[in-house]
């Protein structure tokens, strides 16, 4: 492989990704507890395909949704995706 030219996009795996959102339900396996303050809020993690959602959310253009950030250790994919 390394003695071959390949690029990007023959190498490339598409991201997955995932967002919190507050749980009304504890019985899921994929919680996170997060204390703030005197408040205990559950959240629960949603896993996506990173390309489509990033497009859904362009495409609905919500003033009050404006920003997103992406995260994750060296090496995970983030600079090739951007």
């Amino acid at each position: 492989m390394f003695s071959e030219a390949f690029g990007l996009r023959q190498v490339y795996v598409p991201l997955r990704a995932y967002y919190r959102r507050k749980k009304t339900d504890d019985d899921s396996p994929d919680v996170d507890r997060y204390s703030k303050g005197s408040q205990n809020e559950t959240f629960e993690r949603v896993v996506v395909e990173l390309e489509e959602e990033l497009d859904t959310w362009i495409q609905t253009a919500d003033p009050n949704d404006a920003i997103r950030v992406i995260s994750g250790g060296p090496g995970s994919g983030k600079s090739s995706f951007a």
